[in-house]
């Protein structure tokens, strides 16, 4: 159940409209607005406020209808659809609506499976990070203390699949609930980082390999929207691809991107574009298997240089030269856009030994240029180790 979608709420149509409570009642949402001035304020205020009575109960009824009406296994409750549900600026102080909430969404579930003779469960999806969702209104602790969650999905949004998953973080908070919750990362169809465009991220199933290994310390994968991937993509995650055994055995790319819809900017940990004039440092998130031979990390820039720039990984140098990399072999398009108008002008490749790799954050700093270039894009790329290549 998409908790309080905001899709299209800029436009005079009904589309994800179906039912005419946000309609007829502007005056309950998170800017209140007059039925006559509904399409004039910020978009960003046009969702409904959880505050509201109203706006509560009008949802807490469309779950009790859901439990009544099938017989499932469990309901998810699905926040990021969007996650701004508090009145702005009141969102940590209100916070207790949303766990009130909670609280009565697990009596119903109760309530369904002494009817249906089995367990109904409750599934969420949050923000990726856990201050964040905090911050944002959902009070994480005391649900996982009071029980009032079975699965619990950090993901992103839509635009930026997020590869630093904070597994650490999650365990601890879920550690004091009163039965075991499941955790799950999850992540949406496209990648971005604001200086590259945005593209789907099934176009490279590297990019996903290398989301699943760092999500690997959850109990399991939430690929949102999958059923859009396009083939020959979406047959062959379906078929596997994702499974433990060929996410280590394929190539994987850990790009830099960032954490969405997060309360403020600090946490959004946005890296790109960024000047290496006079030097620059960036982390990046990675995984590491026993069996990885080929360390590389890929940079791009917004303009050309017949020298690469140095660059130290974990405080070490490249094992060889860089090697210039066409920018289209990098992203799918390295043209400029509204947020970066030069796009990729240039990609380099370095090699590292492979004990160079850090579980985690790896840090990259690039010495300086002396110019006005910028980084936009920055990644670990992982090969496995060949067939035939012996033991180290």
């Amino acid at each position: 159940m998409r908790m309080n979608d905001a899709h299209y709420v800029d436009r005079d149509y009904k589309v994800h409209r179906n039912e005419s409570f946000w309609w007829d009642h502007p005056e309950w949402w998170l800017q209140p607005h007059t039925k006559e001035e509904r399409f004039t304020k910020a978009k960003k205020g046009r969702s409904l406020d959880f505050a509201h009575p109203e706006v509560f109960d009008h949802a807490l009824k469309l779950v009790e209808e859901i439990l009544d009406r099938w017989d499932a296994d469990g309901i998810e409750l699905d926040w990021m659809r969007q996650p701004f549900c508090l009145t702005m600026g009141q969102e940590v102080e209100k916070s207790h609506v949303l766990t009130a909430f909670m609280r009565q969404v697990r009596r119903l579930t109760e309530a369904a499976a002494s009817r249906r003779g089995h367990p109904v469960g409750i599934c969420v999806r949050l923000q990726s990070v856990l201050e964040g969702a905090r911050l944002t209104g959902y009070d994480v602790e005391t649900w996982a203390k009071e029980g009032l969650m079975d699965i619990v999905v950090p993901t992103s949004a839509y635009c930026a699949t997020e590869y630093v998953c904070g597994t650490a973080e999650w365990r601890a908070v879920l550690s004091g609930a009163p039965h075991p919750i499941r955790l799950v990362f999850g992540t949406d169809i496209c990648l971005y980082n604001h200086a590259v465009r945005r593209f789907e991220v099934y176009k490279d199933l590297s990019f996903l390999r290398g989301w699943a290994a760092n999500a690997r310390g959850g109990d399991g994968l939430y690929l949102f929207n999958a059923p859009y991937y396009q083939e020959p993509a979406r047959k062959e995650v379906y078929a596997g691809a994702l499974s433990p055994a060929r996410v280590a055995s394929g190539t994987r790319r850990y790009p830099i991107t960032y954490h969405e819809w997060m309360p403020t900017k600090a946490l959004e940990d946005r890296q790109f574009a960024r000047g290496v004039g006079n030097g620059a440092e960036f982390h990046v998130s990675a995984s590491k298997y026993p069996h990885d031979r080929v360390i590389s990390l890929v940079m791009g820039f917004d303009e050309t240089s017949a020298t690469a720039p140095g660059i130290m990984l974990n405080g070490v140098a490249p094992a060889e030269a860089a090697v210039p990399v066409e920018p289209s072999k990098v992203v799918p398009d390295p043209s400029g856009f509204t947020t970066n108008p030069k796009g990729m002008a240039s990609a380099w490749r370095w090699e590292f030994p492979a004990e160079t790799l850090r579980n985690g954050r790896n840090d990259v700093k690039v010495a300086p240029t002396g110019t006005d270039m910028k980084a936009v894009w920055c990644e670990i790329v992982i090969e496995p180790r060949r067939q035939g290549d012996n033991e180290m």
